[in-house]
């Protein structure tokens, strides 16, 4: 009881002074002990919300620790107070004093407490095993802002099945990727909880000596423009947040390349992208005499460099068929040559499908040519435009 008196001496006096104790003065309260202050028979009264203690004594609205007959002070109340109609703008109003805390006997050590949370257990063996190097029981105070799992598995090097066992090995997870600097990249040597987050510092400085953004939207708060969806997960040397998303550092090339090659191995288009990016397809080149029937890969996001090949099929043509491209009554005109069907549709030389009074279109003219003797060789056909191959 002497100590909860110092403690009051103590909070009168900066409550008379400001609305927010400065931080190195504020106590520290479980919630059994917060169940004390509950403004009756004279006692202070304290709330919590979001991990705060406020001193509403003095506040009119909360005559003997009670507000409207529904709620009693020396409780946490961080739920009540956001679905109220006043919402948390009247914090503003009392002073802050204190922060809510587990008692350390009621937390575990930052590693087991990442790994009971449900879908990280494959990811805690990594570093329990050592093939990630983060020992967590060397930091004094930690904010870890964990990746989602979706986040987490954006590239290979991220990968990490639900099946996962470290006995089998860690070398086809980790990949290119250096997964002890991502991690590190979303550490802070600070406690933070998310009211921290939202009324502290815009930039934060990471363990990897580079930075993270901090901003609000409403309730709602981003690192480096992502979301954390679960928050305040208690540590004994710190405190967990979950990511909508993963934070990528830097300073760590994410670049990839992506060649794009049709038919004999042509390039066809060549780009570097970033792992994770959504790839979109070009449009495969027409090849005379060929069908693009698909790429050789349906991958959409990218997690290393790749080279995706169109895939064609020859279009053939029998002889019965060819024969309907004579030229004649305005039918494109097709002549085969070595099992190769070229179009003289519209050539000078071939005028109604007809070369010289000798060659006539809708024809295998293989042999008629080589044996007449052609001047010009085969060359002149050949630099014709394929249409497809004769169907033997």
């Amino acid at each position: 009881m002497k100590l909860i008196l110092t403690i009051l001496t103590v909070l009168t006096l900066a409550a008379c002074t400001e609305n927010v104790v400065p931080e190195e003065q504020m106590i520290e309260l479980t919630l059994e002990e917060l169940a004390f202050f509950d403004g009756q028979d004279g006692r202070k009264a304290y709330i919590a919300v979001d991990g705060f203690i406020y001193d509403v004594t003095n506040d009119p609205n909360w005559r003997d620790g009670n507000h409207q007959g529904r709620y009693q002070a020396g409780q946490d109340l961080s739920d009540e107070i956001l679905n109220s109609p006043h919402g948390k703008s009247f914090l503003s109003r009392v002073p802050k004093i204190g922060i809510l805390i587990t008692p350390v006997d009621e937390v575990s050590d930052m590693l087991s407490t990442i790994a009971s949370i449900d879908g990280y257990q494959s990811l805690a063996s990594l570093v329990y095993s050592g093939q990630v190097a983060i020992d967590f029981s060397t930091y004094e105070n930690i904010t870890i802002f964990l990746p989602s799992l979706e986040a987490f598995e954006l590239a290979d090097g991220f990968e990490i099945p639900d099946d996962f066992d470290p006995s089998e090995g860690f070398d086809q997870l980790l990949g290119d990727i250096d997964l002890f600097d991502v991690l590190r990249y979303h550490m802070v040597e600070q406690t933070l909880l998310l009211e921290a987050l939202k009324t502290g510092a815009s930039q934060i400085e990471t363990t990897t000596g580079e930075f993270l953004t901090i901003t609000t939207q409403g309730d709602d708060v981003f690192v480096n423009g992502v979301l954390i969806l679960e928050s305040d997960i208690l540590a004994e040397n710190g405190v967990v947040h979950i990511l909508d998303g993963v934070l990528v550092p830097p300073s760590l090339d994410l670049s990839v390349s992506v060649t794009f090659k049709g038919l004999n191995g042509k390039v066809i288009r060549t780009e570097t992208l970033e792992i994770g990016d959504t790839l979109s397809f070009p449009t495969a080149p027409n090849e005379g005499g060929y069908r693009f029937i698909s790429w050789d890969s349906e991958v959409t996001t990218i997690s290393e460099d790749i080279i995706i090949q169109a895939v064609y099929e020859k279009i053939f043509m029998t002889l019965e068929e060819l024969s309907q491209y004579d030229g004649k009554n305005g039918a494109n005109a097709y002549i085969a040559y070595n099992g190769v069907i070229y179009d003289v549709t519209g050539n000078p030389n071939w005028p109604n499908g007809v070369h010289r009074g000798v060659f006539q279109a809708g024809q295998d003219i293989t042999q008629l040519f080589q044996t007449s003797g052609a001047p010009h060789g085969a060359s002149n056909i050949t630099s014709l435009p394929i249409v497809a191959f004769l169907q033997t």
